[in-house]
C-alpha cells in the first residue's frame, strides 16, 4: 500500500526533464467507502474534496480492479461514480489538489487513466458525461478527458463542452478503456493529443485526435465529473509515456 504524501515532487518539468512519475491515484481505499475525504497516493496536497453538485455521496469504492491489458494496476477495488439521482439534474465532482503544479511553457506532461461506463439511471438531462479534469477551476482554461455526454464518442474538451476532438470510438457500458494524454504546454494555445487503448510496454503511438485551441495556463488540480454512472481508476500523471504506462 502506498504512503501519504503531501510534498512536492521533486522535478522540474521541462522538456529535457528526467522522466518522473508526477502523481498516482490508485483508489486503494476499502470497499464501500466514500472517496471524499481520502488521501492516499502520489503527488498530492490535499484530500478528495467536494467540486459542485452531489459530491458527499456519489462516488465511492466498489470491489474488483479495472484492468487493462498488461497495464500495472494496484488494490482490489476501484472508484464507482452513480451519477445524478433519478429525476434531477447536475454533475457530481470531487477535486484534488497538486503538490506540483503543470503548465509551465516548454513543458510536457502526460496523464492516463482507466475509464467504464456503467448502467446509468434515467435523468432529466439525459447527459451521460463523465471524466477527468485538469486545470485551476476556469473553465475556459481546463482540459476535460472522458465520455461525452451528446456525441456518443470519449473526447477532450473544455467543461461545458466547447472545442470537443474526439477519438471516435463509441462508448460501451461494461467495457473498460484506457485513456493517455500527451499535454504539451506552449507560450499561448497549448497541444493535446489523446490515445485510446495504447498498449502498455509499447512506445508512443504516432498518431493521435489531437486539440489545440486551448491555453490550460495552470493546472493544479485534478477534478473527477459525472453526469452519469462509470467506474475510474488508476489516475497517472508524469513526464514520460513510459510513466504513465507501466506494465506489471
Amino acid at each position: 500500500m502506498l504512503p501519504v504524501f503531501f510534498t512536492p515532487a521533486i522535478v522540474l518539468l521541462t522538456s529535457s526533464a528526467v522522466a518522473a512519475l508526477l502523481v498516482y491515484e490508485p483508489f486503494d481505499y476499502p470497499e464501500g467507502d466514500l472517496l471524499m475525504g481520502q488521501n492516499k497516493g502520489l503527488g498530492f496536497a490535499s484530500p478528495w474534496a467536494p467540486a459542485g453538485g452531489r459530491s458527499s455521496d456519489a462516488f465511492a469504492m466498489q470491489p474488483g480492479k479495472l484492468t487493462f491489458r498488461n497495464l500495472a494496476v494496484q488494490g482490489t477495488n476501484h472508484l464507482s461514480a452513480d451519477g445524478v439521482l433519478t429525476g434531477a439534474a447536475g454533475s457530481a465532482g470531487l477535486l484534488r489538489m497538486l503538490a506540483q503544479p503543470l503548465g509551465s511553457p516548454n513543458t510536457n506532461a502526460y496523464l492516463s487513466f482507466l475509464f467504464r461506463p456503467d448502467a446509468d439511471p434515467p435523468d432529466v438531462t439525459g447527459i451521460r458525461s463523465a471524466g477527468v479534469v485538469i486545470g485551476a477551476g476556469r473553465p475556459s482554461a481546463e482540459l476535460s478527458v472522458g465520455r461525452s455526454g451528446t456525441e456518443n464518442d470519449y473526447l477532450m474538451q473544455q467543461p461545458g463542452g466547447a472545442g470537443r476532438v474526439g477519438v471516435g470510438v463509441e462508448p460501451r457500458v461494461g467495457e473498460t478503456v484506457f485513456i493517455v494524454v500527451r499535454m504539451e504546454f506552449r507560450q499561448g494555445p497549448d497541444r493535446f493529443t489523446m490515445f485510446l487503448n495504447p498498449t502498455p510496454g509499447e512506445k508512443e503511438p504516432a498518431m493521435g485526435a489531437v486539440k489545440y485551441d486551448l491555453d490550460v495556463e495552470l493546472a493544479d488540480t485534478v477534478r473527477l465529473f459525472s453526469f452519469g454512472a462509470c467506474s475510474i481508476d488508476e489516475i497517472r500523471l508524469g513526464t514520460s509515456w513510459a510513466d504513465v504506462t507501466p506494465t506489471q
